[in-house]
């Protein structure tokens, strides 16, 4: 599992590679890791890849299984940053 390293590899990036960046960029976030399982599960589950993820907002990432909003804000900020993404 490779984590995404530029925009163009972001798109391309599959659900696990999304998982991969997203346990990354949290590791020093312990209240966040606590949740990792449950988005994990929930990120597999909608198929959030690397495409999906740059066009997610923090709405849609309620819908794709994020439930709490600090979490929600700090993957949205987390992967714009990164990746320059929408959201």
């Amino acid at each position: 599992m490779s984590v995404p390293a530029s925009p163009g590899a972001a798109l391309a990036a599959s659900a696990a590679d999304v998982v991969a960046w997203l346990r990354k960029k949290f590791a020093g976030n312990a209240p966040f890791m606590e949740h990792m399982s449950v988005y994990e599960a929930a990120f597999m589950d909608n198929d959030v890849d690397g495409a999906t993820m740059s066009g997610l907002d923090k709405d849609a990432l309620e819908d794709a299984g994020a439930k709490r909003p600090p979490h929600r804000s700090q993957t949205t900020t987390k992967w714009n940053i990164d990746f320059g993404g929408g959201g």
